[in-house]
């Protein structure tokens, strides 16, 4: 019987380091996909089992004879540092610095995405590459961000295009030699 909990333990150890290699080989398969954040695996020992008594007295220090019973994957936790921001040369593509979230709907369900490479349909909507509408919330003229306003699909109206505004002024500082 104590030549199966061996075993036992041993192949829990494998089915969590499996785990783990499935983990590493799902971020290195994703390297280069836009907004891709990698993952790790976290490890728990199992429950252990107390074998006999523990020795000493009640002053003393007591000896151990707990006998582990393996190892479990506790957690898979998603890596939320700040990875590399690249030049793409698409005026469509954005990214985020620090920890936020780039809000999509797909009809009226709403989903978050680190991913920033959009595109315009043939709307003039602003789309991620699945069709789904990014959102956003509306600004004024000025470009303030109205207060208490709802986030709506992101639209460019190419047909009512504003006329080019001649420069009036250009303001130059800098020291001459």
């Amino acid at each position: 019987m104590a030549l199966m909990k061996s075993l036992n333990s041993g192949v829990s150890g494998l089915r969590s380091f499996q785990t783990k290699i499935d983990v590493i080989g799902n971020n290195i398969a994703n390297v280069e996909t836009t907004g891709f954040k990698g993952s790790r695996v976290n490890f728990a020992e199992m429950f252990n089992q107390r074998m006999g008594s523990t020795g000493g007295s009640s002053s003393a220090p007591q000896v151990s004879n707990h006998i582990g019973l393996g190892v479990r994957v506790s957690s898979i936790t998603r890596d939320f540092e700040q990875g590399s921001i690249n030049a793409t040369n698409a005026p469509t593509d954005l990214a985020i610095e620090g920890k936020g979230f780039f809000m999509v709907q797909d009809q009226n369900q709403r989903f978050l995405t680190r991913a920033g490479n959009f595109g315009f349909n043939n709307e003039g909507y602003l789309v991620t590459q699945a069709g789904y509408n990014v959102q956003g919330f509306n600004a004024d003229a000025a470009g303030n961000i109205l207060a208490g306003g709802a986030t709506q699909n992101l639209r460019v109206d190419f047909e009512s295009v504003s006329p080019p505004k001649v420069t009036e002024n250009a303001y130059i500082a800098g020291n001459l030699n």
